[in-house]
């Protein structure tokens, strides 16, 4: 697997030349396949996560780097999956950082 670079702000942790349909394979039947991303780049979200096919996308970026209407976008652009988001206390509390 190749290591994406760190500092270029697209998820310094992500990976490529994972075997999708081997992956696939080894997931039990009554489960739900998920793929995580930490990118805000919803083309790279898309593109990362398509060949698996996940049931659940869930997006690990912070509600100041992926709007609602970037995540609306997503959500079109993979139909078959449900879109998750993690809000962190700051953005649920109101707090600035």
């Amino acid at each position: 697997m190749a290591r994406r670079g760190r500092g270029r702000g697209r998820g310094s942790r992500q990976f490529r030349g994972l075997n999708c349909p081997e992956v696939r394979k080894a997931i039990v039947p009554s489960s739900k396949p998920s793929a995580r991303s930490l990118s805000c780049d919803i083309s790279l979200i898309a593109s990362s996560v398509s060949e698996l096919d996940p049931s659940i996308v869930h997006l690990g970026t912070s509600a100041e780097l992926l709007f609602p209407k970037l995540v609306a976008l997503l959500k079109r652009r993979l139909p078959r999956s449900e879109v998750m988001r993690i809000l962190g206390a700051s953005s649920t509390l109101g707090e600035k950082r």
